[in-house]
């Protein structure tokens, strides 16, 4: 099956079979031809900007699909967002997108088989729309929508049982997908409540959208849970473009344990006396730990090989999820210093670590110069930055990974422990080698070159089993 959207062309997905694409020698037979075209469609629904809606139809949550395939963490060539569900049913999961009708975030929940029927899970909280609508109040129902969702197999049945992802209100949302009955699907319970788990909101009061999908692995600091990391900002319209509002980057624990029940399915365990813990929601910056650049917004400036960049220095601030050593920290957030930069691409883990490889830009927008030449605007182009940062805690990589003097030697007193960097715009793909990783340059500029993590040596361990 290939799904695809339409992104700004046209809201909706539609779904084609690709199975027979024939061989190049003709033995085998191709779908791909005119006659079949009819044929190799699964499922249409897509729709035109001035088709009319029926009132109350699904249709009216379907807006404009932007965002790339989510791939597996492990393997690249896989999107997560075709799977199997708990009610053993093949369904393609997805945000609704942008400037749908209702302008609400809604996961869409689209089957592949059977019927072909759409399950759709609104994700607002508590609010509705008020009659007449209050823009102050109805924050997540207005100019609202799902970016690309993140799934989640916690118990290794092949089967998705959790989704996370965000919206253009800067909510991430959980969605609990555990049950065998689909009816039972929603937006998980904090505190009792269907609720965010976080709401992305700077310190000027500001939400921070989120478009990109959310990444996360399991907290590995004694405490259970899984760390949900997401950078913030948008880049759809002019005025997305020329923002100067600042963006950030966010990991932040959530701290829900799972058991098996009876029938195989999972369960939110609240249980202390069995390890359980009641979710809870976090709670605003109060309980997270600020990371920052070191050196200027500027940065330090690259040499030899390395002399067109510019690289900086990250924090190294303590985070703490055990309750025995003091104020428990709820996750992490770095405040993006570069006037305009934000995270518009999924992100991935860096050499099989904990440390993320964030994808940043500040986005290239055209002049508007009174007199200026129509065709020739004065415009700026676009910037691109690779971060890398731990997704339990936010410090910067134990070891020296990028070559800020560009000797070919990685070291952390004469590369002054840098791990942020300026790469080629567009480039966001890294390929692996036997000492360095490649960060893809531009056109014919050379690649950047990383240095891989140190191996784990395996501790050689025996049993003897009677």
């Amino acid at each position: 099956m290939l799904v695809g959207s339409l992104g700004a062309g046209g809201k909706g997905y539609f779904v084609l079979n690709v199975t027979q694409p024939g061989s190049k020698d003709g033995t085998v037979t191709s779908d791909f031809t005119t006659a079949k075209a009819a044929s190799a469609v699964v499922l249409d629904r897509t729709l035109h900007p001035s088709a009319p809606l029926t009132a109350g139809s699904d249709d009216e949550d379907i807006g404009h699909i932007f965002a790339p395939p989510v791939m597996d963490d492990v393997n690249p060539f896989r999107t997560t967002q075709v799977a199997l569900m708990n009610d053993n049913r093949w369904a393609v999961v997805m945000g609704n997108g942008y400037n749908s009708k209702n302008e609400r975030p809604v996961l869409l929940i689209q089957y592949l088989d059977g019927n072909k029927a759409l399950k759709k899970i609104v994700a607002t909280g508590a609010q509705v729309v008020s009659s007449p609508v209050n823009a102050v109040t109805d924050t997540n129902v207005l100019a609202n929508g799902l970016s690309a969702p993140k799934l989640l197999d916690f118990n290794s049945d092949g089967k998705v049982d959790v989704a996370y992802a965000g919206d253009l209100k800067g909510n991430l949302w959980k969605f609990d997908l555990t049950s065998k009955t689909a009816s039972d699907w929603k937006v998980a319970e904090f505190g009792g409540s269907s609720k965010p788990l976080f709401v992305a909101t700077y310190v000027d009061g500001k939400r921070q959208p989120i478009s990109a999908p959310p990444i996360v692995k399991a907290n590995d600091r004694g405490v259970g849970g899984v760390m949900v990391a997401f950078g913030t900002g948008v880049n759809v319209t002019d005025a997305h473009r020329i923002s100067t509002e600042v963006q950030s980057m966010y990991s932040v624990h959530d701290n829900t344990k799972y058991k098996q029940a009876a029938d195989g399915t999972l369960v939110v365990n609240t249980v202390t006396s069995d390890n359980g813990v009641v979710p809870v929601a976090v709670s605003g910056r109060t309980n997270l730990v600020k990371q920052e650049m070191e050196t200027s917004a500027t940065g330090i400036a690259g040499g030899g090989v390395n002399a067109d960049q510019r690289f900086w220095k990250m924090s190294d601030n303590a985070v703490n999820y055990d309750k025995t050593k003091g104020t428990v920290n709820q996750g992490w957030y770095f405040d993006f210093q570069v006037s305009s930069e934000r995270v518009l691409k999924p992100m991935s883990f860096f050499d099989g670590s904990n440390n993320l490889m964030v994808w940043s830009v500040t986005p290239a927008y055209g002049g508007n110069a009174t007199g200026a030449e129509s065709c020739e605007p004065a415009g700026t182009a676009e910037k691109a930055y690779l971060t890398l940062l731990n997704i339990m805690d936010g410090k910067r990589p134990s070891v020296q990974v990028m070559d800020t003097n560009g000797d070919g030697i990685y070291n952390k007193a004469s590369d002054g422990l840098t791990s942020r960097m300026t790469i080629d715009p567009g480039a966001s793909s890294a390929t692996t080698g036997k000492k360095t990783i490649s960060i893809k340059g531009a056109g014919n500029n050379k690649n950047k070159e990383l240095a891989r993590m140190p191996e784990q040596p395996m501790r050689p361990s025996w049993r003897q089993l009677q």
